[in-house]
């Protein structure tokens, strides 16, 4: 069967482009505190950049989510949990254990000797450095989050089944999880503290999202419909969006990093609808709407984007520690972040996969091409 959703999966490379170039400009104007002339009216998305995290976690619920979505709409075998293990450490690892290498070269001072940065190192490598406060941002602070990622396709492994035959229930209890878990640590008084805030609880509804809209939008990508209310939503999502963002900039500004650490552990409630609607309005949109968002420029930073997100915060560091000016910091860590982040994309992670890739596909064709226990082996 055609799938005439396809075309529109050009949304979601670009929205995570937009994701990518939130966190690093965030990054930027946080080392630097430089603002470019003339994009004023960008700083109040810019100083709430890190939320662009929330919306990588979004798109990674819908990614993962898709192919089982497909399976559900058209009665096919869903993906083997093999296949999915696979791909995800072929995405993930590499790069990763790459930065954590380097990290652990350049950042050795940091611990009080070799048997202390190996504890660090392997409670990275575990994807457990964001269960203890000592290990959260030891090596580099973006990444707790390839923590709270791994957890998250841990947790969907285990039950894909159940997400094929009641995504929006299971997206429900992810949800409900994560309000509960939202309200007992303000209850506690730790909804100040940014590594509570942001455990895999406290974002599950932001995935449970991003799952129930791979399910929907690939339902929906299956029919001709009018684009005009989908348009319609999606500027409505992005209106509030703004005002969401405004409101984080003045909390921040006038109560400091706790008082934003509270309101966001409050509101994150409203980050996964208004992705939701967001996201499948821009999809099934209008074309010039979806062209926006899955321009050339954003779908380059989509392919980057993992390699800009490991290393990017401490390129900008390097630079501002040679005590240059604050734009020449800013520019030079721009530029540093989108060449390094294409020559790990490129000559080290990609190659990669495809060998990977092709690894398993020879394994698996000899599994096939053994005999059966009940056949004859072949002469």
């Amino acid at each position: 069967m055609h799938d005439r959703s396809a075309p529109r999966l050009g949304v979601l490379d670009g929205l995570r482009g937009l994701a990518i170039l939130m966190v690093v400009w965030y990054h930027l104007w946080l080392v630097t505190g430089y603002r470019i002339p003339y994009a004023s009216f960008a700083q109040v998305v810019v100083q709430n950049g890190y939320l662009g995290v929330d919306l990588f976690f979004f798109l990674s619920g819908t990614c993962i989510a898709l192919p089982y979505a497909r399976a559900r709409l058209h009665g096919t075998e869903i993906p083997r949990i093999a296949d999915f293990a696979r791909k995800r450490a072929l995405k993930i690892l590499p790069s990763y254990f790459l930065a954590l290498a380097i990290f652990a070269f350049v950042f050795h001072d940091r611990f009080d000797g070799p048997l202390q940065e190996f504890g660090h190192f392997a409670a990275h490598a575990a994807f457990v450095h964001v269960f203890s406060p000592a290990t959260f941002g030891s090596f580099s602070g973006p990444l707790w989050t390839l923590g709270v990622e791994v957890q998250f396709y841990a947790l969907f492994a285990l039950i894909a089944p159940l997400v094929v035959r009641r995504p929006l229930a299971v997206s429900l209890a992810f949800a409900a999880i994560a309000i509960v878990y939202r309200a007992t640590i303000a209850a506690l008084g730790f909804d100040g503290d940014f590594g509570w805030i942001n455990q895999l609880p406290a974002v599950l509804d932001i995935f449970g999202a991003g799952v129930a809209a791979a399910f929907v939008f690939t339902a929906l990508g299956e029919h001709e419909r009018s684009p005009v209310l989908a348009t319609g939503a999606a500027l409505a999502s992005a209106a509030l969006a703004l005002a969401g963002l405004a409101t984080a900039l003045a909390v921040a500004t006038n109560g400091g990093d706790e008082a934003v650490h509270r309101w966001l552990n409050a509101w994150r409630c409203a980050f996964g609808p208004v992705l939701f609607v967001g996201t499948l309005g821009v999809a099934l949109g209008s074309a010039r709407l979806r062209g926006a968002a899955s321009s050339r420029p954003l779908r380059f930073l989509s392919i980057v984007s993992y390699g800009a997100y490991l290393f990017n915060l401490e390129i900008v560091v390097a630079f501002a520690r040679y005590g240059l000016p604050g734009p020449a910091v800013f520019w030079l860590g721009a530029l540093g972040t989108i060449v390094l982040a294409a020559l790990v994309t490129y000559g080290f992670e990609r190659p990669i996969q495809r060998r990977g890739a092709a690894v398993v596909a020879a394994a698996y064709r000899r599994v096939r091409a053994l005999p059966r226990r009940d056949e004859p082996a072949r002469a």
